[in-house]
């Protein structure tokens, strides 16, 4: 075979093979991206908006505290007297445990509440306040002055957290032992109470056995437990807190 035969017969074999095999594969590289179908597309992902820290309570607030008494001859027309008052008010602020308590219901007066629920009189009470709060459970108190009824008195007193609850008491006069008085938390949910306002509850202390506003003395023997005076001599006064710092 010459050469140009040579030539020609290489040339038909690289044609035939190409004929043969087809083309060759793509590389994955050069493929077409899958189709999305419609509604399926995915959105990048929102950053998540980072809340700032709530702003932590003060741990000491001071209260405006307004003492309304609303007892008057058209509000207890069967209970009323022409020289109705309440004695000087005390109000403390104390812890929740039970020794900080001055008085509870169905349990004895003690020597300061029978005083100051027989006479008005506060030195004894204010003994056994200053008594709790030598103890750490309360942290100071405040005194009123005497309220002709109806009339208003108001003070300002200062809480801490742990020490966030109220007390109020104030005689009923005239009565043999009777008395007034509202007890709250202030502090609550993390946070301070703006304002409320306590109907406050009227007590027998249990000292005197009169039965009536004017009654002459009758010492109460044995003594018996403090309890809530009937409804006709509820609703005398309310007792108003009101957050100014």
């Amino acid at each position: 075979m010459n050469k140009n035969h040579m030539i020609g017969f290489a040339a038909f074999l690289l044609l035939f093979h190409s004929a043969a095999c087809g083309p060759l594969p793509q590389s994955d590289i050069d493929e077409p991206a899958p189709a999305v179908e419609k509604g399926t597309e995915t959105n990048t992902p929102t950053a998540v908006p980072q809340l700032s820290p709530t702003t932590p309570a003060a741990e000491k607030a001071t209260y405006e505290i307004y003492f309304d008494a609303a007892w008057s001859a058209e509000t207890h027309p069967a209970d009323y007297d022409a020289s109705a008052h309440f004695s000087p008010f005390i109000v403390y602020g104390h812890s929740d445990s039970p020794n900080a308590l001055i008085f509870r219901q169905n349990e004895f007066a003690t020597a300061g509440m029978e005083q100051m629920a027989e006479t008005g009189a506060t030195d004894v009470l204010v003994g056994e306040i200053e008594a709790i709060i030598a103890a750490g459970d309360a942290n100071d108190y405040i005194k009123g002055s005497r309220i002709d009824s109806p009339g208003t008195s108001s003070g300002k007193f200062g809480f801490s957290q742990i020490l966030n609850q109220v007390t109020f008491v104030s005689m009923i006069a005239p009565s043999p032992d009777w008395f007034v008085a509202a007890t709250t938390i202030l502090f609550q949910d993390g946070r301070w109470v703006e304002e409320l306002t306590l109907d406050l509850i009227s007590y027998d202390s249990g000292t005197d056995s009169g039965a009536s506003l004017t009654a002459a003395d009758a010492d109460t023997q044995p003594r018996e437990a403090i309890t809530r005076l009937p409804d006709n001599l509820q609703n005398m006064g309310t007792l108003t807190l009101k957050l100014i710092n």
